[in-house]
């Protein structure tokens, strides 16, 4: 997966949350579209890794960076609240993986400890 940048908060917010899920989709349809049917079932340790649980990481890895990226809280807020969006038009398009990876970013420890904040 290449590098991506972490967006500012303004302009992550300003595209809308349908276009994220849109191009988050076609990327997830491309990378299980490369998948074999033999990985499907038990990964085998020492196994490569299968490009759809490449895109799982990378999407759930993507999105703690970019709330942590924000140093006031309240740009936090309306970046995980915009998550929390894609997120639900994620699950009224049934995809499911993509939308188990945002929910994943947002319960790991480094944002679960912004609740203190």
């Amino acid at each position: 997966m290449p590098h991506v940048r972490v967006p500012t908060a303004d302009f992550f917010t300003d595209v809308k949350a349908t276009v994220y899920t849109e191009q988050l989709t076609l990327l997830d349809a491309a990378a299980f579209g490369c998948s074999d049917i033999s990985e499907l079932g038990l990964s085998l340790p020492g196994a490569e890794q299968s490009p759809d649980s490449v895109t799982f990481k990378h999407l759930s890895e993507w999105t703690v960076r970019t709330i942590l990226a924000q140093s006031c809280p309240k740009r936090r807020v309306r970046i995980v609240s915009h998550f929390i969006d894609i997120a639900a038009i994620l699950h009224q398009k049934r995809n499911v993986h993509l939308k188990v990876a945002i929910l994943s970013a947002l319960s790991r420890a480094p944002i679960e400890r912004l609740q203190r904040t």
